[in-house]
């Protein structure tokens, strides 16, 4: 049950609660947890080095560090919990963060993806999207989405 536990994370406090999730998950199956981020470089590549004052390739490399911490930092918080973890980066300028989080469960053989969810509903879902959602609809993998608690709403 649940041996191999995906979890993409961005730094966001919604992808903190789905890692809380998983962590507690993985304690109660003695299971261990593979972190993702995704850094989407499409932002930065589609607006040119004029939109920017520092040079695009510099911002590349911030946007790219900033990654490595936020994946860092949830390593750490995992191996604080005594469960086992290893993580990996990837980068994209598709704009199709739901396919790089899907393809990697599927090359590392998840058996569940955990995923923090605004939750958003109405025209805020149809307008802004959800790569949660996204990972949901386009996978045979369990999922498990995590909201966000009301109060950070």
């Amino acid at each position: 049950m649940y041996q191999r536990i995906f979890v993409p994370v961005d730094g966001r406090p919604t992808s903190r609660r789905g890692l809380d999730e998983a962590i507690a998950l993985a304690r109660f199956t003695k299971g261990r947890i593979h972190l993702m981020h995704v850094v989407d470089d499409m932002p930065i590549v589609a607006e040119g080095v004029e939109a920017f004052p520092a040079p695009a390739a510099d911002i590349i490399e911030m946007v790219n560090d900033g990654g490595k911490e936020i994946l860092a930092n949830a390593q750490a918080t995992v191996q604080q919990s005594g469960v086992e973890c290893d993580a990996t980066m990837r980068r994209t300028t598709k704009g199709k963060i739901h396919e790089q989080i899907l393809q990697e469960a599927m090359e590392w053989g998840a058996d569940l993806i955990v995923l923090g969810s605004h939750g958003r509903t109405g025209a805020e879902r149809l307008f802004l999207g959800s790569d949660a959602e996204q990972v949901a609809r386009n996978t045979d993998i369990p999922v498990l989405l995590v909201r966000q608690k009301d109060a950070e709403a």
